[in-house]
């Protein structure tokens, strides 16, 4: 979570890299849903 403010906070100061900070947010929120819908099918799969 810290870094998640840290990046917001930088976001704010720095207002040429919201941009890349969006869609680096982005790219993280897809990669970590993947992970738990791929985690939570290999679970209900292994039942």
């Amino acid at each position: 979570m810290m870094a998640i403010a840290t990046v917001g906070t930088a976001t704010i100061r720095t207002p040429g890299y919201t941009c890349f900070a969006s869609t680096l947010a982005t790219g993280l929120v897809v990669v970590v849903s993947l992970t738990i819908i791929d985690a939570c099918y290999g679970v209900y799969q292994w039942k």
